[in-house]
């Protein structure tokens, strides 16, 4: 993906996503700019609820998309 210039979209549902991405990025398999789209509110994900959706945008790295 890197050669042909394709950045990869991350899409996380919970806390443990997120935090699997974070490791991706320290090891350097993932590289800025880091785009995640953020899953909530359907049938086996976090409800759609401001709560969860600042828990799970706070946890991102700072200048995420």
């Amino acid at each position: 993906m890197r050669e042909r210039g394709i950045v990869p979209e991350l899409e996380v549902f919970d806390l443990g996503m997120v935090d699997y991405a974070n490791y991706l990025i320290e090891r350097g398999v993932l590289r800025k700019p880091f785009y995640f789209n953020t899953l909530l509110g359907s049938l086996g994900k976090p409800g759609a609820t401001p709560f969860n959706l600042a828990t799970v945008v706070r946890a991102l790295l700072a200048g995420a998309t």
